[in-house]
């Protein structure tokens, strides 16, 4: 499968919050940064839920998360920089944390693609659903903006997991979410030219302003004076 329509737009240092599910809890907000040139996480949550901060998690990092309903709990930890994995299993502590990897082709070495959180003692996660679907983490990657050097740190954990789809899915995936890039492409070239025909009409009308000024300069410097003195005292005003 061709995979270079998984080069997906994404902002990846921008503060994403999901909201819980829960209705007896009210939502907080907290923050989680994924820094991927040293692949290292950071928390700051002082009562959000765990569904909510994996799910950021998802986004940020291309690893997918898995919840059972009875773990999803109120966390309340500060980290910073630790290792992903060592991140993890932090935030995680005390439940059942099952963290799954693949291997890189070229390097051989492993690296983190999923993880299951069950409650604690609770061995089999039986079919759980993911946090953030991966059709919802593409959609909300077609909207944004990712610089690539730092997108490669993601990229391979997004299609190692795409990979293990069966093609069908891969295929409808793949469908949907060109559909969802081309939709995104021609909003932006519209904003586009919206703009430079802005840009433009701004220019014309600078143009004539100048041309008219410039008139009025030559054919009456002390009204010319007078009116740049005014807009002089205009601009300090502001």
């Amino acid at each position: 499968m061709n995979m270079k329509y998984l080069t997906f737009l994404f902002l990846f240092f921008s503060s994403f919050t999901f909201a819980s599910t829960e209705t007896d809890v009210k939502p907080k907000p907290f923050q989680l940064r994924y820094q991927a040139k040293e692949n290292t996480l950071s928390l700051t949550s002082d009562g959000a839920m765990l569904k909510g901060i994996l799910g950021s998690l998802t986004i940020r990092s291309g690893v997918e998360t898995f919840l059972h309903e009875k773990a999803d709990t109120i966390i309340h930890q500060k980290f910073e920089k630790l290792p992903l994995e060592k991140g993890i299993k932090k935030l995680c502590k005390p439940l059942n944390c099952i963290i799954r990897y693949d291997e890189d082709e070229k390097t051989k070495q492993s690296f983190i693609i999923g993880l299951e959180v069950l409650p604690t003692g609770k061995e089999q996660s039986g079919n759980l659903p993911s946090v953030v679907p991966m059709m919802g983490e593409l959609n909300i990657h077609a909207r944004r903006h990712q610089e690539p050097e730092i997108f490669a740190f993601i990229q391979k954990r997004l299609e190692a997991r795409f990979n293990k789809l069966p093609p069908a899915q891969r295929a409808q995936m793949l469908d949907s979410y060109q559909s969802k890039i081309d939709d995104a492409n021609e909003r932006k070239a519209e904003r586009d030219k919206r703009k430079q025909e802005r840009d433009q009409r701004k220019a014309d009308r600078d143009t004539k302003r100048a041309a008219r000024d410039e008139e009025l300069r030559l054919n009456n410097p002390e009204r010319y004076q007078l009116m740049m003195d005014r807009r002089a005292e205009v601009r300090g005003n502001q």
